[in-house]
C-alpha cells in the first residue's frame, strides 16, 4: 500500500513538473496563499504506518513529512493523548508537505490541488498560507519603565497582576511556556531568555522585534528597570515556525512545543494568516485585513489538537484581519458545535469594545488590551544609541499583544494552583477564564480576562459586575454598596466590580448616586437578592452577574425636627429613608436634606430613634410618608428618659413612683446577640406592664414577680422592627430592677400603671 501510495505521488509530481506554466496571474485565488508550499493529508488507512520517511524528489519537486518528530512517537502519543483525553485524534503521520518548484504559478499550484483531491486516498490539500505576526540594563541606564504597564492594573482597566502576585506561585513559578512564531532578539537586557532556549527552527531575523514585544509582556525580567512581565518567573522557550531556507510550519512548530512541554504548561501562537476572501472593502489595518486564526487550517488545528488533549493550554491569537468568525465562508471551522481544538482564542480590544480590525464571532473566548501596550523591542518609548537590545515600546498592538496578557495571566493563575497541587486543565483554565472575565460591550470577543476575579473563583467566591448609567450615559463616581462586601466607585465608563462574595451567599446592592446629583437605586428592589451561585465546571454560565443601574437626576426632601413637649427644634437627631442604609443628622435648626430620592416617587421617612451616626437619641422613633421633591416634611418626636449602658454585665436599679401617667424609659448603645433581661416588681395592685423590645437579635425575656415567674422567648430577625410583649400580674410594682448581659442594641419599655 505504501509503495501505490508513493507512486500516484510521484506520478501526479511528474506530470505536474513537465506542464509548468510561465504566467503568473496575481488575480488567481491562489495567489493570496503561499502556494508554492501544499499541504497534503492522506486518509487513515491508505498508507502503511512503517517507520519510513516518505519523501523523493522528482525533477525541482521535494516531498517531505510535515510533523518530523519520530513516526513511532507520534503514533505512541495519539494513543496516550486519546485515551486520557478521550478525544478521537488525527494521525499526524498522514500529513505531508508538497514544495512546488520556485517558478510555480497559482494556476499550476490549482492543477496540483486538484490532481490530489481526485486521488480517493487523499482526505485534504491545501495551499500553506502566508503566515505574519498579529502586531499592530547596560549603558546607558534604563528607565524603570512598570509605572507605564498600566495593563497591570485591576479590572476594568487590565488584567489585576498584584492579585496574581498576592499568592505563592502566581509569578509563573513552576510553569513552562512556550512562544510559537519567527524569532527574537536573545541579547535584550530585560528578556527571560537567550540564544539556548530556542529549542527548534531559526531565528528569522525580520520577526525579532515582534517576539520581543511578546516575551517582554510575559517574563520581562524584575530588575528595577526597564518593565517586568506579568510571570517573570516562569520557564521559558522558543520555537520558530522557520526551518531551513526560511520555510515556515506552524503545524509542526506547535507539535515540538507539545514535545517539549509538560500537561499544564503554556503554549501561545502568535501568528495568523490570510483567510479566505471575504469580498469585503477594507476600511482599517488593510495590512491585515483578512488574517484570521491558524487552528483554520486542519494541520494546525490537529496539531493544537493534540497539544490540549495532552493537558497543555493553548492561546493563540485571533486575528487582525476585522472578520467575522462566525461567517459561512469558513465552513464552520470556528463553530465550536462542529470542532473544538481545546485552544483559548484572543482578540484585541479597546476599553471592552472591539477594533475595527478585530477578528469577532462566538468562537472568540477572551479579548484584552490591543493597543498602547508596554513592552521590550521595537524602540518608540526608549532606544538609547539605536540599541535593539535596549529597546523598549509603548505601542505593543494587535490580538499579539492581547493574547500576550492572557497568556501571562494564565501562566500565574496556573502557578498559583501548581502551588496548591490542583492544577489547571485547558477546558478547566479556558471555562474559568471566561466566566470570571470582566464583560466586553460585544458578546462576540468574550471576556477580558480578570485575575481577581478567576483567584475569587478558584477560591469559592463570586464576583459582581456592572455598569451605571445615568440619564442614557454611564456616569462615574456613583457608589455601589453590598453590605459586608464593601463598597465601590463606578470608573469615567460607569463599571464597578465587587468580589469576595462567598458562593451561593445573597447580597443586596444599592447605587448611590448623591454626590454626582443622582438618585438612589436598589437593585431591582427592596426585597431581590443577588446569588452569586457555584456552577460546574464547564456551564456556559457566567459566574459573575452583570447588574446595571439606570439613576435619574436625583432631588431632594426636606423638613424640621421637634421636641413634642417644648415644640423646639431639636439637633442631631437621625432622619432616614425607610429601606435605605443611610441617614442625615438634623443641623443646629432642626432641618434635614434627604437627597438621591427619585422626583414624584412615595418614601417612608423616618426620624429619631436609635443611630451610629447621630448623637441624639433621646426621642421616639417616628415615621411618615412622603413624595420625592416635597419640602416641610416635619416630625414632633416624644422625649425619653435615657439610661446609657456601657458595661458588658452591670446591675441597674431604677426606682420609678407609678403614678397616674406613663413612666417611658428607654436603653441604647448596646447590642447583644441576645439579651437576658429581668423584671422584678414588689408592692402594689395588679398593674400591666408592657415591654418594646427593638433589636435585630434573637431575644429572650425572664419576668418574675413574687412567686411567679414568666419566660418568654422574642425571635426577631433584620427585617422585623419590633416584638412586643404584654404581661399582666397581680402584683402592683414599685420599684424595677433590670439585668441585661451582652449589651450593644436597643429597648425601650413603657410601664403604665
Amino acid at each position: 500500500m505504501a509503495k501505490r501510495f508513493l507512486t500516484i505521488l510521484f506520478l501526479a509530481l511528474f506530470n505536474f513538473s513537465i506542464n509548468i506554466a510561465q504566467i503568473t496571474t496575481q488575480s488567481h485565488p491562489l495567489a493570496r496563499y503561499n502556494y508554492r508550499y501544499l499541504v497534503v493529508k492522506f486518509h487513515e488507512g491508505s498508507i502503511q504506518r512503517a517507520d519510513v520517511l516518505a519523501s523523493g524528489m522528482i525533477s525541482d519537486i521535494q516531498v517531505t513529512r510535515l510533523f518530523t518528530r519520530s513516526p513511532f512517537v507520534l503514533n505512541v502519543e495519539r494513543q496516550i493523548y486519546s485515551q486520557v483525553s478521550g478525544n478521537v485524534l488525527e494521525d499526524l503521520n498522514t500529513y505531508y508537505r508538497v514544495i512546488l518548484p520556485e517558478n510555480t504559478t497559482p494556476e499550476d499550484a490549482q492543477r496540483m490541488i486538484d490532481q490530489y483531491k481526485a486521488l480517493s486516498y487523499v482526505e485534504t490539500v491545501y495551499a500553506e498560507p502566508f503566515y505574519m505576526p498579529a502586531s499592530v540594563d547596560i549603558p546607558p541606564t534604563t528607565p524603570d519603565f512598570t509605572g507605564n504597564q498600566t495593563y497591570f492594573q485591576s479590572a476594568p482597566v487590565g488584567l489585576d497582576v498584584p492579585a496574581l502576585w498576592s499568592y505563592p506561585g502566581g509569578r509563573g513559578t513552576g510553569v513552562r511556556v512556550i512562544d510559537v512564531e519567527g524569532g527574537w532578539h536573545f541579547d535584550h537586557e530585560d528578556l527571560p531568555i537567550d540564544s539556548s532556549d530556542l529549542l527548534a527552527g531559526i531565528n528569522f531575523s525580520n520577526a525579532q522585534t515582534h517576539g520581543t514585544i511578546i516575551m517582554g509582556i510575559l517574563g520581562a525580567l524584575d530588575n528595577n528597570y526597564g518593565i517586568t512581565g506579568i510571570a517573570p518567573e516562569a520557564d521559558y522557550k522558543v520555537v520558530s515556525v522557520f526551518g531551513t531556507g526560511n520555510l515556515p510550519d506552524i503545524a509542526n512548530a506547535v507539535n515540538i512545543a507539545t514535545a517539549n512541554t509538560s500537561p499544564g504548561d503554556i503554549i501561545l501562537i502568535e501568528l495568523q494568516a490570510l483567510g479566505p476572501a471575504s469580498g469585503q472593502t477594507c476600511t482599517c489595518q488593510c495590512d491585515q485585513f483578512e488574517q484570521i486564526p491558524m487552528e483554520y487550517w486542519q494541520a494546525n488545528y490537529d496539531a493544537i489538537r493534540h497539544a490540549t488533549s495532552s493537558g497543555r493550554i493553548v492561546l493563540q491569537v485571533a486575528g487582525n484581519g476585522g472578520m467575522d468568525l462566525d461567517h459561512s465562508r469558513y465552513g464552520g471551522r470556528f463553530n465550536r458545535s462542529v470542532r473544538d481544538s481545546g485552544a483559548i482564542l484572543v482578540t484585541g480590544s479597546n476599553n471592552h469594545s472591539p477594533f475595527c480590525w478585530s477578528n469577532t464571532g462566538s468562537r472568540v473566548d477572551l479579548h484584552h488590551w490591543g493597543g498602547n501596550v508596554v513592552s521590550t523591542g521595537l524602540g518608540d518609548l526608549f532606544f538609547p544609541n539605536n540599541d535593539i537590545n535596549q529597546a523598549y515600546t509603548a505601542n505593543g498592538a494587535g490580538s499579539s499583544s492581547a493574547t500576550a496578557i492572557t497568556a501571562g495571566g494564565a501562566t500565574g493563575l496556573q502557578g498559583v494552583q501548581r502551588a496548591r497541587g490542583n492544577p489547571l486543565t485547558p477546558a478547566t483554565m479556558r471555562d474559568i477564564l471566561r466566566r470570571t472575565g470582566y464583560p466586553a460591550t460585544s458578546s462576540l470577543i468574550g471576556t477580558q480576562a480578570d485575575m481577581y476575579a478567576a483567584l475569587n473563583y478558584l477560591h469559592g467566591y463570586g464576583t459582581i459586575y456592572g455598569v451605571v448609567m445615568a440619564n442614557g450615559s454611564p456616569t462615574s463616581g456613583v457608589v455601589i454598596h453590598a453590605g459586608n462586601y464593601g463598597s465601590v466607585t463606578t470608573d469615567s465608563a460607569g463599571r464597578f466590580r465587587i468580589g469576595n462574595i462567598p458562593l451561593n451567599n445573597s447580597v443586596l446592592l444599592y447605587a448611590d448616586g448623591r454626590s454626582v446629583g443622582y438618585t438612589v437605586e436598589w437593585w431591582a428592589d427592596q426585597s431581590t437578592q443577588l446569588t452569586a451561585t457555584p456552577l460546574s465546571v464547564n456551564s456556559t454560565t457566567p459566574v459573575q452577574h452583570n447588574i446595571d443601574f439606570s439613576l435619574t437626576n436625583g432631588t431632594t426632601i426636606t423638613g424640621t425636627v421637634y421636641n413634642a413637649d417644648t415644640n423646639q427644634p431639636v439637633e442631631n437627631v437621625a432622619v432616614r429613608v425607610d429601606g435605605f442604609p443611610w441617614e442625615v443628622c438634623t443641623a443646629i435648626d432642626g432641618t434635614y436634606t434627604l437627597d438621591g430620592v427619585a422626583s414624584g416617587e412615595v418614601y417612608t421617612i423616618i426620624a429619631g430613634g436609635h443611630s451610629t451616626s447621630c448623637s441624639n437619641v433621646a426621642y421616639l422613633q417616628a415615621s411618615q410618608s412622603a413624595i420625592g421633591g416635597a419640602s416641610g416634611i416635619n416630625f414632633s418626636l416624644i422625649p425619653l428618659d435615657i439610661i446609657t449602658i456601657s458595661e458588658q454585665e452591670f446591675y441597674q436599679e431604677v426606682a420609678q413612683q407609678l403614678t397616674n401617667s406613663p413612666i417611658t424609659f428607654a436603653l441604647f448603645d448596646f447590642k447583644p446577640t441576645h439579651i437576658i433581661a429581668t423584671l422584678r416588681v414588689n408592692d402594689g395592685t395588679a398593674q400591666s406592664v408592657t415591654v418594646t423590645v427593638i433589636n435585630d437579635e434573637f431575644v429572650r425575656f425572664e419576668i418574675s414577680g413574687g412567686d411567679t415567674v414568666i419566660r418568654q422567648e422574642l425571635p426577631s430577625i433584620l427585617t422585623q422592627a419590633l416584638d412586643t410583649l404584654a404581661i399582666n400580674k397581680g402584683i402592683s410594682p414599685s420599684q424595677v430592677l433590670m439585668r441585661l448581659q451582652l449589651m450593644e442594641t436597643m429597648i425601650q419599655a413603657e410601664f403604665i400603671p
